[in-house]
């Protein structure tokens, strides 16, 4: 594609399909290669039909409207896939199989972060003004929502999917709440409407209980 004015940009490679945004912790960060059968199947990913997105890593107080250095679009390829989110390609690869259409992916994820760093300032307040968050106070609000979420919020996208929870045990409680005012949050800054939101259900890697137990804030984040 050719686009002519005072200086003429040819832009090549162009695809049609489909793009997801996806976002959450370690989880959702975690590459192809350390996944199950992680070597096998980076071996095979040659799908030319699959790009993916890594966002630049940054916190900020302020919502940003780009990031602070440039990232590129990449072709999933075996040689390329080393930093491609795992989650994110297994999901593109069936879908761009069963609806034979490309399939973009763009992962902002972070190891160990809390729910409350993902969700916008004004969102954020009013969450704390509820009569469920009374005495609560987060150690890092709001950064990579500015940093790493705001300078994508004019991409058109299809969806959502989001991967996170275990380092928001300590208040279980809460999660319902946070991660529905996040969802509402995101679909409202994005402008295109109620897009698919999907939440991944959290593995359940921990011991069994055998007997009742007074509290288990993982199986009520994982629920």
């Amino acid at each position: 594609m050719k686009v002519t004015g005072s200086r003429t940009v040819t832009v090549k490679d162009i695809l049609f399909g489909e793009v997801w945004f996806c976002a959450g912790q370690s989880n959702m960060a975690m590459q192809l290669p350390f996944a199950g059968n992680g070597t096998v199947e980076a071996a095979n990913a040659n799908y030319p039909n699959i790009r993916y997105f890594s966002t630049p890593y940054q916190s900020t107080s302020e919502s940003q409207p780009v990031f602070g250095y440039v990232s590129n679009w990449t072709l999933c390829t075996p040689n390329s896939v080393g930093n491609l989110t795992a989650v994110g390609y297994f999901f593109a690869r069936k879908l761009s199989q069963d609806l034979d259409v490309p399939v973009g992916i763009i992962c902002s994820a972070v190891g160990g972060s809390f729910i409350e760093s993902w969700i916008g300032n004004e969102a954020y307040k009013a969450f704390l003004a509820s009569p469920e968050a009374a005495g609560f106070q987060a150690s890092s609000p709001n950064g990579f929502y500015n940093g790493m979420v705001s300078p994508i919020m004019p991409f058109n996208i299809k969806g959502i999917m989001w991967y996170q929870g275990e380092s928001n045990t300590q208040f279980d409680y809460l999660y319902k709440k946070m991660l529905t005012t996040m969802i509402t949050d995101w679909r409202k800054n994005y402008g295109i409407g109620d897009i698919p939101f999907m939440v991944v259900q959290l593995p359940g890697y921990q011991k069994i209980q055998a007997a009742p137990v007074e509290t288990a804030p993982y199986a009520v984040i994982m629920a």
